[in-house]
């Protein structure tokens, strides 16, 4: 066993007390987020088996996928708080200790690259009109993950088993190391959060700055502008919501880097919000969710039946799938699913979730004005 600093035992009474909040919502984001990533990753399967567009139309639902396991990852790496309570000690070097520094450090790391990534994927798409293709879709994913194990690896590769130890109220980068802290996490975590805000504040000033100009033309009462506004909302949420919870914790590293100790009483506060991460994201994704796909145009009952494909699709529309069905044309429009038969010919008819899977299909020719604008916006005048 590490001496003080880098064990500990016994527990102070104080936070072993603490803990005990810490594991409680850590196990509340495990158990929901778990819940939600098993629904989603049922519905993907049974999807992909019935829809040939469901993968590239919901390009958001994969991202905020990623996001619920890097945050199942990190409520995991806080569960083993319970580990800690029923012995009364934090010790090192343990399997345990090494288990939840490792969860913590990927879970923080991952999220954070995750909720950028939304960010600029909102952006390509209403700032450029541009979407990525399924393969890039991968590869954006598959790289992050890479990036997520390598800062985690590094560590412990060149350091062994002295590099996760007992820090603040649980297991993680030893004390010893301050600058591998700065450099495999905390500038990362940094360059993620003034990245995201930086993006969404941009989109809504640009939003804000051309509806208020007069030369085009532009309401906020237009079905289509109040649609993309409200998508550029609720993607923002995550973000919001991963700038605060993670902020005290990091902000409490970095005070403690400059020689100045805060209470234990500060880091199991701040644990205990930033182990909401997961469960915060489930109430999000549910809310949009279902807000969103109630906005979108109704599929009937003999669309949901029909295989038959769309007679005309949409060009240069903004295809925010699962975000509200968007279009630059103004007259009447079907939802029409992009549809086949399975081997084992059963399909699932709830077109309720994920969000709506469909193409826009003219029901008449348009009968109304449409301003496509320069840098990705579409506008329908109403």
């Amino acid at each position: 066993m590490f001496p003080h600093p880098y064990s500990i035992d016994p527990m102070p009474q104080g936070m072993r007390e603490g803990l005990i909040g810490v594991a409680i919502f850590a196990t509340f984001s495990a158990l929901s987020t778990l819940v939600l990533i098993a629904l989603i990753a049922h519905r993907l399967y049974t999807w992909r088996h019935c829809y040939r567009q469901y993968i590239q139309a919901n390009q958001y639902v994969l991202f905020i996928l990623n996001l619920l396991i890097a945050d199942f990852q990190q409520a995991l790496a806080f569960m083993i708080s319970w580990h800690w309570i029923g012995l009364d000690k934090i010790i090192a070097p343990t399997t345990a200790c090494f288990t939840q520094a490792w969860f913590l450090h990927i879970g923080d790391v991952a999220s954070g690259a995750f909720v950028l990534a939304i960010a600029v994927h909102t952006l390509c798409l209403i700032r450029f009109d541009y979407k990525l293709s399924f393969n890039g879709l991968i590869l954006s994913i598959v790289s992050i993950w890479i990036f997520a194990i390598v800062m985690t690896n590094i560590g412990p590769i060149i350091h062994k088993l002295g590099f996760f130890t007992f820090a603040g109220a649980w297991c993680w980068i030893s004390p010893k190391y301050e600058p591998e802290r700065l450099f495999l996490h905390y500038l990362w975590i940094f360059i993620d959060q003034a990245s995201t805000l930086g993006i969404y504040l941009y989109l809504f000033r640009r939003m804000r700055t051309r509806l208020h100009d007069p030369k085009l033309g532009l309401s906020f009462q237009s079905a289509t502008t109040k649609s993309l506004w409200r998508a550029t909302w609720y993607m923002f949420l995550y973000a919001g919501a991963y700038l605060v919870l993670t902020s005290p914790l990091a902000i409490g590293r970095m005070i403690a880097m400059s020689g100045y100790t805060l209470p234990d009483t500060y880091y199991l506060v701040a644990g205990c919000v930033m182990t909401s991460c997961g469960w915060v994201d489930v109430l999000m994704y549910t809310y949009t969710h279902r807000t969103l796909v109630s906005s979108a145009p109704e599929v009937s009952e003999q669309q949901r039946r029909s295989a038959s494909p769309p007679r005309r699709v949409v060009k240069n529309s903004i295809e925010m799938h699962g975000l509200g069905l968007e279009t630059n044309i103004t007259g009447p429009v079907s939802a029409v699913p992009a549809k086949y038969h399975p081997k084992d010919g059963r399909c699932p008819e709830d077109l309720t979730f994920p969000p709506t899977i469909a193409r826009h299909t003219l029901g008449t020719e348009p009968t109304g004005d449409t301003h496509r604008h320069e840098g990705g916006f579409d506008f329908a005048l109403r």
